[in-house]
């Protein structure tokens, strides 16, 4: 009974003690001036609650300083980014490497990054969430990033009219055959599908595209980056092999053949995947390789991915064909010659 009574002294004066504990954003000094960030002056009110928020929904991961090394950290796999950067990876912008929109990092925060500790934070109150948005650009050190004043804010990628709409069958077989052939999507990501169709797809838009077949051809290629530092160490990323990891931008998506499409055509900043928009591909390419990188990720976690990845491993063995033989420059010249 005394040992009852005893602990149950302890239990009640600890939770009083941690209830009676000050907020941690009661130890800074208050932020009592507005600040410009992002071509933005912002509110030393906003500031203030965003800081507060930051604390309370932010700090264990991102750290009290913004550089991505919170008490919880460690443990995290990827690591949280280092806000002090102000490089961000999915915004969808034109131009990945200037400052997205608050409506962009708004999205990414509420929907959160499938895969990874960052969770969807959507339970947050509108306004609480958009002062956290603007306070973090706080973390950039003077004349970088949000506090330079020659980098913009720049627009979100511009979403087409999808050509497809009805004909998904369609816009699959000419995706599979554009991320295989022109795009090279395999060269990063692992091919779905035999070394011999690759070679048809590839040599459908090149003569002898030889250097874009990899012995590990089934497997996404580990990257280094420099743009994301823990710690002064660059990380090591890996691109998502579509039917095995999960896409941390279709968290919380609804329309995930639209997010695809703004993420392919944008990139994906601080790594090798550059953005497709009003580069190499059409619109109607660009828009068939969401739709089949959509039916990749539909076959996640089911048997049809497992059916698959056991073709693949279990194919007929296969080489590409050899080479031309080089005509030496002098036979080469009296053939032109006798041509006429």
């Amino acid at each position: 009974m005394l040992a009852r009574t005893a602990l149950s002294f302890f239990l009640t004066t600890t939770l009083l003690s941690l209830t009676s504990c000050k907020d941690p954003v009661a130890l800074e000094e208050p932020i009592t001036q507005a600040q410009t960030l992002g071509g933005q002056s912002i509110s030393a009110a906003t500031l203030s609650n965003g800081r507060q928020m930051y604390v309370r929904h932010c700090r264990a991961c991102h750290g009290f300083k913004g550089d991505g090394r919170g008490p919880s950290s460690p443990g995290l796999r990827p690591a949280p980014r280092d806000l002090r950067l102000a490089t961000y990876k999915f915004t969808r912008m034109e131009d990945g490497t200037e400052l997205p929109t608050d409506a962009a990092l708004t999205e990414i925060v509420s929907q959160g990054l499938h895969g990874t500790a960052m969770l969807p934070w959507g339970d947050i109150q509108e306004d609480a969430l958009s002062d956290i948005i603007h306070y973090i650009k706080t973390f950039s050190p003077p004349d970088e990033g949000w506090r330079d004043p020659d980098k913009e804010v720049v627009a979100p990628i511009a979403i087409s009219e999808d050509p497809w709409k009805g004909k998904d069958e369609d816009a699959i077989k000419l995706g599979r055959k554009v991320f295989h052939g022109k795009a090279k999507c395999q060269s990063c990501h692992p091919a779905y599908v035999t070394k011999k169709k690759q070679w048809e797809f590839l040599t459908a838009y090149a003569d002898d595209p030889r250097d874009a077949l990899r012995d590990d051809m089934y497997q996404p290629i580990k990257q280094e980056s420099a743009v994301y530092m823990v710690e002064d160490k660059a990380q090591w990323q890996k691109p998502p092999d579509y039917t095995w990891d999960p896409v941390r931008t279709l968290s919380g998506s609804t329309d995930t053949k639209r997010d695809l499409y703004r993420v392919i055509g944008a990139g994906v900043n601080g790594t090798a995947m550059t953005g497709w928009k009003g580069t190499a591909l059409k619109e109607d390419e660009l828009w068939a390789v969401a739709y089949y990188v959509d039916s990749l990720v539909a076959k996640r976690g089911t048997p049809a991915a497992k059916k698959l990845r056991d073709r693949l491993n279990n194919q007929e063995s296969w080489a590409p064909p050899a080479p031309a033989p080089e005509v030496p420059e002098e036979a080469e010249a009296e053939a032109v010659k006798a041509d006429g």
